[in-house]
């Protein structure tokens, strides 16, 4: 077993149209992180969780949304 994380490759891939644009290729943002953005979003919008106590717990809840967003999408294939 390993212990790679499935960030769901790149979240807005770029394909070069051409040789002139190839060198604009870049991986950017995971699909992982941009689950997890959008997950801390609407937590952080929720006015009546508490998160100043506790900064990192937003972060890290919204990662554990990101991976099994990324698990939903592989049992529905």
């Amino acid at each position: 077993m390993t212990d790679e994380i499935d960030d769901g490759g790149a979240a807005f891939p770029f394909v070069p149209t051409d040789i002139s644009n190839a060198d604009m290729l870049s991986v950017g943002m995971t699909l992982r992180d941009w689950f997890a953005g959008q997950a801390l979003a609407g937590m952080l919008a929720d006015g009546s969780r508490g998160w100043t106590n506790w900064p990192d717990h937003p972060a890290i809840e919204a990662y554990g949304v990101a991976d099994a967003m990324l698990a939903a999408r592989r049992f529905r294939s």
